[in-house]
C-alpha cells in the first residue's frame, strides 16, 4: 500500500541516498576534516585571486559558502575547524593591521567576532 504524507511529498529514492552518504562521510574523521580544510583551502585561494576587485572591508564574504559546506558535509566539529581556519586565514592574510605591536587590533575584528559567533550559531542549529 502506497501512503502519501501532505507535508513530506512523495518518498524520494534519491534523497534517501545522499542521506546516507552525507552520514556515512560524517562518519570518517578524515573525510569529514578534509572537506573542511579543502573548503576553507579553496575560498583563500579564491579571496586572493579576487583581491584586487573587491574592497578590503569584506575579507570574510567568501569564507561563509566554505563554513557551511563543512557543518553540512562533516557535522558540528569540522564546522568549527573551518570557521577557526577561515577566521585565521582572513585575519593574517587579509585584514591590514592597524597597528603592528598587538594581536587584537585588526580593522576587521568586529567582522571577524561577527563571523564566529554566526557560525557557532549555524553550526549548533540541529541537524
Amino acid at each position: 500500500m502506497l501512503t502519501w504524507e501532505a507535508t513530506l511529498g512523495p518518498p524520494n529514492p534519491e534523497a534517501d541516498g545522499l542521506a546516507e552518504r552525507v552520514q556515512r562521510l560524517r562518519q570518517n574523521p578524515f573525510a569529514a576534516y578534509g572537506i573542511a580544510l579543502a573548503a576553507v583551502g579553496v575560498a583563500t585561494i579564491i579571496r586572493w585571486a579576487i583581491g584586487d576587485y573587491v574592497p578590503g572591508r569584506i575579507p570574510f564574504t567568501l569564507y561563509f559558502p566554505a563554513i557551511v559546506l563543512a557543518t553540512l558535509l562533516g557535522g558540528f566539529w569540522p564546522g568549527v575547524l573551518a570557521t577557526g581556519l577561515s577566521g585565521l586565514a582572513a585575519w593574517f592574510l587579509f585584514i591590514p593591521a592597524r597597528f603592528d605591536s598587538t594581536f587584537f587590533w585588526r580593522e576587521g575584528s568586529l567582522s571577524w567576532h561577527s563571523v564566529w559567533f554566526r557560525s557557532c550559531w549555524w553550526g549548533s542549529a540541529p541537524h
